[in-house]
């Protein structure tokens, strides 16, 4: 659903419009500041497919099993008072 309306508006109004928020989607705007919208573009693809990559391999549950959930909230908290 935040795909759809996400890509409904954009198209719409012939401009990014984003009806979802996450952690990775504040972080890259925090990185991308400064930068040409085709590469902001380009680096949330990237990041996409590095995701995709890191998810259906496996490697990332793996990882993410080793690490105490005090730690991954620890993280997160973190992130998102960056960010925030």
């Amino acid at each position: 659903g935040m795909g759809l309306t996400s890509l409904g508006l954009s198209l719409w109004t012939r401009q990014p419009i984003l009806t979802a928020w996450s952690t990775p989607g504040a972080a890259l705007l925090a990185a991308t500041s400064g930068l040409a919208l085709p590469e902001a573009i380009g680096a949330f693809i990237v990041c996409g497919l590095l995701i995709f990559a890191a998810g259906a391999s496996g490697v990332f549950e793996k990882l993410m099993d080793r690490l105490p959930v005090a730690i991954a909230s620890a993280l997160l908290a973190g992130v998102l008072a960056r960010f925030g």
